[in-house]
């Protein structure tokens, strides 16, 4: 309780005071309503079910048919066989309503601000997760969901009915209160260097290492390299949020992003691809673009497809940045005040086929990048480096939010 306290805390405060008191005032009513609908759905629900084999892994349906892809299952799992299953609309058994009550009183006993949110949020997802459950009782679940605060909450509940929860990472990351104290029984992560960054955010898990796919380039891929254009760039569209701490300083440095993208493209051909959940960002930046800026289709083109066919790829700290820096591909990292202040990154963005520049420089860079030689392919080692296995340190939340 306490854990899951500390993580929602910590993301409290990456929140405006209108959006945590509005959601507030509207879970006050919502949350005994929703808790008498979803045990309502779940009274004619077998409360126990026999051990199934294997594991299941919850994915999200809408980033499944975009990006099945990130969505990866470490090697060791699928040898105990997985079951996919999305996460949809469910139920609750009168236990977990208990379960939820609980927290809830523990939260307010501790003095977290804002607690009914926080115990509706709960409720939600642990509602979505018996819906995908449905009709299986297996060994353990995979999740991707190291940025929500009920994630320790729901691998609590699964723990008494003898379900481990296994969380795969599924994004690029960086010292971020997003994803700070969580705790469940395994934490797998691209590297090495993920786990250290968790342990400092006072994770608790068993950690283990695995090779991302996507950080390698299949024979096939290969054999097609040399289809990419020596002189096409690729500009991945930042988020507002790594652009600027207030959104009027993001807009300007995305219409400066835009100068630079036009500027370019009359030397280069340049496409940019937006972000398939946050449209927002994009609509900041294409009114911006001359016409000879070509747009990514993200229900059309993959995003492993849209890295393979450029030369080049810019943007701020993204996992396609990311996985573009490992397979080899030149890479431009934008620098603001924002990433700046994220720390050095990952170590794949201190390789020589990585570029560092402020929006600014943004063109210069470029030119100069694409009239270098290619870079070395650089491939992480088929096995992963180590299992490492953390009991964590507790800490105060208070420590945290100071080095924050």
């Amino acid at each position: 309780m306490a854990r899951t306290a500390a993580h929602y805390s910590a993301q409290l405060r990456l929140r405006p005071a209108w959006s945590k008191w509005l959601f507030e005032i509207l879970a006050v009513p919502a949350l005994p309503v929703f808790l008498i609908w979803a045990w309502l759905s779940g009274l004619s629900k077998p409360a126990t079910l026999p051990r199934t084999p294997g594991g299941v892994q919850l994915v999200f349906s809408n980033r499944f048919k975009v990006n099945p892809e990130i969505f990866s299952v470490p090697e060791d799992l699928t040898k105990e066989g997985v079951t996919t299953r999305v996460l949809d609309r469910g139920f609750l058994f009168s236990r977990d309503v208990r379960s939820v009550l609980h927290l809830f009183s523990s939260v307010a006993r501790l003095r977290t601000p804002f607690p009914v949110q926080l115990a509706l949020k709960c409720a939600v997802d642990l509602t979505k997760v018996r819906g995908a459950l449905d009709g299986l009782s297996p060994t353990w679940v995979a999740v991707y969901w190291e940025f929500s605060c009920a994630i320790t909450f729901i691998a609590a509940t699964l723990k008494k009915e003898g379900i481990a929860t296994y969380n795969v990472m599924h994004g690029d990351k960086n010292f971020f209160a997003k994803h700070a104290f969580f705790e469940v029984e395994r934490c797998y992560c691209w590297h090495t260097d993920y786990v250290d960054l968790f342990e400092r955010e006072h994770v608790r898990s068993d950690f283990r290492t695995f090779p991302n796919p996507a950080f390698r380039l299949s024979p096939d891929e290969m054999a097609r390299d040399n289809e990419k254009g020596t002189a096409t760039v690729g500009v991945i569209t930042p988020a507002l949020a790594t652009l600027s701490t207030d959104s009027r300083g993001a807009l300007s440095v995305m219409k400066t992003l835009a100068a630079a993208c036009n500027s370019i493209s009359t030397e280069y051909d340049v496409s940019v691809r937006p972000h398939p959940l946050y449209q927002e960002d994009f609509q900041a930046l294409r009114p911006e673009l001359n016409n000879r800026v070509q747009t990514s289709a993200v229900d059309q083109e993959r995003p492993r497809a849209f890295i393979l066919r450029h030369a080049l790829l810019i943007g701020t700290n993204s996992t396609m940045l990311l996985e573009a820096a490992h397979i080899g591909r030149k890479v431009i990292l934008i620098e603001t005040p924002v990433t700046a202040a994220m720390e050095s990154g990952p170590s794949a963005y201190h390789r020589p086929n990585v570029y560092r520049c402020t929006v600014e420089d943004l063109t210069a860079t470029v030119a100069l990048a694409l009239t270098q030689p290619e870079p070395p392919q650089f491939q992480l080692p088929q096995k992963a480096d180590t299992d490492r296995n953390s009991l964590g340190v507790e800490r105060t939340f208070t420590h945290l939010s100071q080095s924050m």
